[in-house]
């Protein structure tokens, strides 16, 4: 397994595509309005604003022409919505999107007591939760990182065999995937933006696997991004 620490776009992990290497991208949902603060299921019913429809099309027409691709989505809506209009801007109209719990609010890095988990991120704070999390690699209601991202990983890596994979998550768990594999750190004023993502990219004859971080495109989407309720 190798890391390379230097963020990368979409149009180099379309490069690495074309030169036959197969890629998974674990990417943040695209732009949705603010989550409620006494909202105790984190916005599971949200969907996208329109700058975040144009934003996922955007993303997907980097991937126009790739025929063997899936679509994995955390159970809520903006991820579901994310999913599809990725797979529009690449044009594909009807996409088969599987729902996975894994990569939801109670996948592998969440305890099953989302409740408890909300209401204590809102009594410390979200930022000062997840930064003590991302240092500490534990906190209550959430699984040690470096356990939860091989686990991660080797579910991914097991549910699918396609070219090209996305699965579409939230930032508490890119951020703490990206995190746990040394990639970068990451702050409150650095944060994983809309579409940001962790991206393997790998030989299936050889099984080489190298993992990046990656943004839409590093001009417009190269200045940090800050973290949001």
């Amino acid at each position: 397994m190798n890391i390379n620490s230097q963020t990368i776009d979409f149009r180099k992990v379309r490069k690495l595509l074309d030169s036959g290497r197969s890629v998974i991208i674990f990417i943040r949902h695209s732009e949705r309005p603010e989550i409620c603060v006494n909202d105790r299921d984190f916005g599971i019913t949200l969907g996208l604003t329109d700058n975040g429809i144009a934003m996922a099309r955007e993303v997907g027409s980097h991937f126009k022409g790739i025929q063997d691709v899936t679509f994995f989505s955390s159970p809520m809506d903006r991820c579901r919505l994310t999913a599809r209009y990725l797979a529009e801007g690449m044009g594909i109209n009807q996409p088969q999107v599987s729902d996975t719990p894994e990569i939801g609010i109670e996948g592998f890095y969440m305890h099953p007591d989302r409740h408890s988990l909300q209401a204590l991120m809102k009594k410390h704070g979200y930022m000062e939760y997840m930064q003590s999390y991302l240092n500490k690699g534990t906190a209550p209601y959430l699984n040690p990182i470096k356990k939860a991202t091989v686990e991660t990983i080797g579910w991914m890596r097991g549910v699918t065999d396609s070219k090209l994979s996305f699965f579409v998550s939230h930032d508490i768990y890119i951020t703490a995937f990206i995190t746990a594999l040394g990639i970068r750190k990451f702050k409150g004023d650095d944060w994983i933006g809309f579409l940001h993502s962790a991206v393997l990219s790998f030989d299936k004859q050889d099984d080489d696997a190298t993992f990046y971080h990656a943004v839409p495109c590093l001009k417009q989407h190269g200045t940090p991004a800050c973290f949001s309720q």
